[in-house]
């Protein structure tokens, strides 16, 4: 059994990109909000200048990608004011191998996913004990996969998890939920050029936290399937409830305050589904009041986060 700490780090490694919001006018060349399938809404904010291209992810059916997922977190917690112990959470590297199973011809794109490694750096700043408990439920997570389908612009259109015996269930859970929320870049309908502006909202539970998440994508670069983007998200709540997990039965937890934003940088070959390299710094802070067994507190949560990715 994980202890609380290890278990709040594993249900944090899978988590997506999230990166701060931009404030941008809508300008004259945008076109109305376009709905997804799922509900999620794309709004075109500027075409770009320069020559125009019509961006879609086109892989090769029968090619592996494998791409190396870091992450570094650092976090802190008070309770009614007072600083918790909280130990240093050690980095952790995933590998998930993708094969591109087909390709249809409406340019929906059918692949096959599993994590064929994931390991804990050993620091000298993390206890032993926080190390094999991380280590466990990391390097159980090895196997977990399934299949997904996305479109030629990224948004996800289903998913289909194996999960292997001995998993653990946080990082089901997450892996899950990261499924559902796919880091694929989505893209516009319409031709862009260079400073092309999009933005991409959408309703999600991450961790028992219904959430509105706004993502404002702005290009950068473009060389043919050569694509640079800059990303930002912001998040909201849509309720000042959620339903924690672990707690108690009958209690409740209620926002006092909730913030998360971050910024990155995404480098795509529309050859590929995943990115050839990302770099993503993330900061959430939120207090909630919570009440259980007739007593309520103050519980402050304060989380850094730096992903790293590569294509290998």
């Amino acid at each position: 059994m994980l202890s609380p700490s290890a278990r709040r780090a594993a249900t944090l490694l899978g988590a997506g990109l999230v990166y701060a919001s931009l404030a941008l006018p809508m300008s004259a060349d945008a076109k109305p909000t376009e709905t997804l399938s799922n509900g999620a809404t794309v709004e075109l904010l500027s075409k770009g200048k320069g020559p125009k291209q019509t961006l879609r992810y086109a892989p090769e059916p029968g090619t592996t990608e494998v791409m190396a997922m870091t992450t570094n977190l650092q976090m802190s917690m008070d309770m009614a004011g007072n600083a918790m112990p909280t130990p240093a959470i050690p980095a952790s590297t995933m590998k998930l191998a993708v094969t591109i199973d087909r390709v249809e011809p409406n340019g929906d794109i059918v692949y096959s996913y599993e994590i064929a490694d994931a390991k804990v750096d050993e620091t000298t700043e993390t206890s032993p004990e926080v190390i094999d408990s991380m280590r466990g439920s990391v390097e159980a997570a090895v196997g977990l996969g399934g299949v997904a389908t996305i479109s030629a612009r990224g948004q996800t259109l289903s998913t289909e998890l194996r999960i292997p015996e001995g998993a653990d269930p946080d990082a089901t859970e997450q892996m899950q939920q990261s499924l559902k929320n796919s880091a694929t870049s989505i893209l516009p309908e319409k031709a862009v050029g260079v400073g092309a502006k999009w933005r991409l909202t959408e309703e999600m539970n991450q961790n028992g936290i219904d959430l509105k998440q706004v993502t404002t994508f702005e290009l950068l670069k473009l060389d043919g399937d050569a694509v640079t983007l800059r990303v930002a998200i912001a998040q909201e709540t849509l309720s000042t409830t959620a339903s924690l997990p672990n707690l108690p039965p009958g209690s409740t937890a209620e926002f006092v305050h909730f913030e998360s934003a971050g910024t990155g940088t995404s480098q795509l070959d529309l050859g590929h589904v995943s990115p050839t390299s990302s770099a993503v710094e993330v900061a959430l802070d939120m207090r909630m009041a919570v009440s259980a067994a007739g007593q309520a507190m103050e519980i402050g949560t304060a989380i850094a986060t730096q992903i790293d990715i590569v294509r290998e």
